[in-house]
């Protein structure tokens, strides 16, 4: 009787001493895994807020050509297209980096800036589809619909 008492206090110490272990154990396999985890993804967001700030610096270089700041400045003139050109491509690359926020305050700007929606263009339902479904990629929690998106051309 004493024997089977022993054993049972022997086994009974293993046995906690091993599920005592698991969690050591299975921190040796998978801790490295998950801290390799959480690396790639501060690494992804860091090259997106990256993307995001060159994108933003090169908006706001280019923002002054939709204003004309005195009479003697010619809006139509080749270097204000050239900067509304290129702040609407970095808008338009925005869609995938910029807050909702971000990207509404932008439209507002746009269209205090006298630029319109066209009526009507071919594709456009479909194209503006496809953006959202693209930035819901990048920003899974997005608000924004299809018509969002401010397509506009450069006058």
């Amino acid at each position: 009787m004493a024997d089977d008492f022993s054993w049972a206090i022997v086994v009974s110490s293993l046995a906690g001493v091993l599920l005592g272990s698991i969690p050591s154990i299975l921190s040796i396999y998978f801790g490295p895994k998950k801290q390799e985890e959480a690396k790639i993804q501060s690494e992804k967001e860091l090259r997106i807020y990256n993307k995001k700030e060159e994108l933003m610096n090169i908006a706001l270089t280019n923002i002054d050509s939709f204003h004309v700041i005195d009479s003697t400045d010619d809006i139509t003139n080749e270097d204000t297209r050239s900067k509304r050109v290129i702040f609407m491509d970095s808008y338009r690359h925005l869609w995938l980096y910029a807050t909702d926020e971000e990207i509404r305050a932008i439209n507002d700007f746009l269209a205090h800036s006298g630029y319109k929606r066209p009526d009507f263009s071919p594709g456009r339902e479909e194209y503006q589809r496809m953006v959202l479904m693209m930035r819901r990629g990048m920003v899974p929690n997005t608000n924004l619909r299809e018509d969002d998106f401010y397509i506009a051309s450069v006058r």
